[in-house]
């Protein structure tokens, strides 16, 4: 199974060193601890930014992701677009056309070519805010791979994408896209979490993570992917950045996780845009430990408290 960390990298104020880099504890710490554990990641670079703020913020952050031979692939947000009419009406990509669909990625790949890039290979959208128009939009504009689909409906991932494709929660193909899904777990506390919970840093625990994907591994699943953002691993508290302890500690146990296992299960999604594996099946979504499930509700509660 090839397990797949990624990182969406945006910025809705323009300042880019609080929102991105963290004033050095965000992406740089990101950074360092793939680095530390020899890990190759996918981060996905909004580029609509460079028609409001400019090309330097952006193409400082590409450069630095760039010189440590990280995958970058193409994230758009709409609300981010300053010269498209009507783009910023609202941040989700299903609420436009297709004709307007295909402006914002002509003008995102005309950004993207910009900062002098690798050819985009896969698209995700902002929230997962992605339909039928925008796979459509998507194979018009040259790119037949995506990571638009995730079945948790209590976080702000909004895709409209899950039913074209008949593998639910594994890589598959429909019209010519191939899509790698953001992954799920089935919950052991629907009325806590809902349903399904999806394998972000800011939303399961490392144990969580460790557990889930030993079993997707055994039960036949072509991939795994995990979400993050640079946001998640530091907190402004009284106008003062600091770090965010358990999400550190949770993206240093993953990494240790993964970097112990065999070399072949740990891609880009270029990698497996290119491979383009299919399974036959649609696996078993797996259900979480509720001991671990119950263990990370009660963490969560405390930290609520001391930060009261």
């Amino acid at each position: 199974m090839r397990i797949h960390l990624t990182i969406d990298v945006e910025c809705y104020s323009g300042d880019y060193d609080r929102e991105v880099w963290g004033h050095g504890l965000g992406l740089e710490f990101i950074l360092g601890t793939l680095s530390r554990y020899g890990i190759r990641a996918t981060f996905f670079i909004e580029t609509m930014g460079i028609v409001r703020w400019g090309e330097d913020p952006l193409r400082r952050i590409a450069v630095r992701i760039a010189e440590e031979k990280h995958d970058l692939q193409l994230h758009l947000h709409p609300e981010v677009a300053h010269n498209i009419a009507d783009s910023r009406a609202t941040n989700r990509f299903f609420d436009h056309t297709l004709a307007m669909q295909e402006q914002m990625f002509a003008e995102g790949l005309i950004q993207w070519a910009r900062l002098g890039l690798e050819r985009v290979a896969v698209f995700r959208a902002g929230d997962l805010a992605a339909d039928a128009n925008t796979l459509a939009a998507m194979l018009r504009s040259g790119i037949t791979a995506g990571s638009n689909r995730d079945l948790d409906t209590r976080g702000s991932i909004q895709s409209r994408a899950n039913s074209l494709f008949t593998i639910v929660n594994d890589a598959d193909e429909s019209g010519g896209i191939y899509d790698m899904p953001v992954s799920v777990l089935r919950s052991p506390l629907p009325f806590h979490d809902g349903i399904y919970r999806h394998l972000q840093i800011t939303a399961v625990s490392a144990g969580e993570m460790r557990y889930v994907l030993e079993r997707m591994g055994r039960t036949g699943y072509v991939g795994a992917t995990i979400l993050t953002h640079p946001g998640e691993f530091f907190t402004v508290r009284d106008r003062t950045i600091v770090p965010n302890a358990k999400n550190r500690r949770r993206l240093n146990s993953l990494c240790a996780y993964i970097a112990a296992r065999p070399a072949r299960d740990v891609s880009t999604m270029r990698e497996t845009a290119m491979a383009r594996p299919r399974g036959t099946r649609a696996p078993p979504i797996v259900r979480g430990a509720l001991s671990l499930a119950l263990v990370r509700m009660v963490s969560q509660a405390r930290q609520r408290m001391v930060h009261f």
